[in-house]
């Protein structure tokens, strides 16, 4: 999986110790590179907490609200990993490469308050530093670097490096990004040339790409011979409806994926959901 190989530098864990958790859930998903390639530049071990087999049961069991939706439970469970020291920022919005930005959705902006008193609840002091940071207008402004520097005290990290560090993960989620949307034109272009199908996986980042949530449905379709392509890998030309009334991130791109394949003829759409997802169930309607 060529979306696996961009991300495997940063997968590759820190051998410390003390080394800062960065759950793979929720927003953080689709912002990998940027988180730690931050803390790495501030000189603070990173190891990335990515979902397994049994995220999702730990996660019922430590889960508060019992008709949560399924990557809000995966949550959970992650969290409650070997690490008591987690960077779990509190996103607000994101950008998007192709559009505007957009909101990201309340359970997700959430997540690092529930998890941190569920936790609690069952006698784990796991310090949860999470930074409210809206990404709105972008990965190195002001307003995200004040928002970062109030909690570099507790992250141990020299404040005055700080604006390096994110003018570096700037420039990794861009480049990460850029080569994404370069997975997708090859895919398109090999598809074309070899007369095989073509499947645009559309929905939230951390449904499609968590074989938590996804039941394998990308494996399968790669097993029965068509190209199964995630929503981030497709580019999304400038004419295609904004859909500006449709305020979360994954969903609207999900959206304008789908439009965008429908006119090119040859690229078939599907969306992935889970279960109680608000933002899903309106981009659905």
């Amino acid at each position: 999986d060529e979306r696996e190989a961009l991300l495997a530098p940063y997968l590759e864990p820190d051998e410390d110790d003390g080394a800062f958790g960065v759950p793979r859930v929720g927003t953080c998903e689709g912002l990998i590179p940027w988180l730690v390639t931050l803390l790495r530049e501030l000189d603070i071990p990173v190891r990335v907490m990515s979902p397994d087999k049994g995220s999702l049961v730990r996660g019922e069991a430590r889960c508060h609200s019992f008709d949560a939706c399924a990557p809000v439970k995966i949550a959970h469970g992650v969290a409650d990993g070997e690490l008591d020291r987690i960077f779990f920022p509190k996103i607000l919005s994101v950008p998007d490469r192709d559009g505007e930005p957009g909101g990201c959705c309340t359970m997700e902006q959430a997540l690092p308050d529930l998890c941190r008193e569920a936790l609690r609840s069952r006698g784990r002091e796991v310090e949860v530093i999470h930074p409210t940071l809206d990404l709105s207008a972008g990965y190195k402004i002001p307003t995200v670097f004040f928002s970062l520097i109030r909690a570099l005290p507790r992250l141990g990290a020299d404040p005055d490096r700080l604006w390096r560090a994110m003018a570096c993960a700037a420039r990794e989620q861009t480049a990460y990004e850029e080569a994404l949307a370069e997975i997708g034109d090859r895919t398109l272009e090999h598809a074309r040339i070899n007369d095989l199908d073509v499947v645009l996986v559309v929905g939230s980042l951390h449904v499609i790409h968590d074989p938590c949530v996804n039941a394998s449905i990308p494996q399968l379709l790669r097993e029965n011979g068509v190209l199964a392509l995630p929503m981030d890998c497709f580019r999304i030309e400038e004419s295609v409806h904004p859909i500006e009334r449709l305020g979360w991130a994954d969903a609207r791109r999900a959206l304008r994926s789908a439009i965008a394949a429908r006119a090119l003829g040859d690229v078939y759409q599907l969306m992935l959901t889970s279960f109680g997802c608000g933002p899903s169930s309106f981009a659905e309607q």
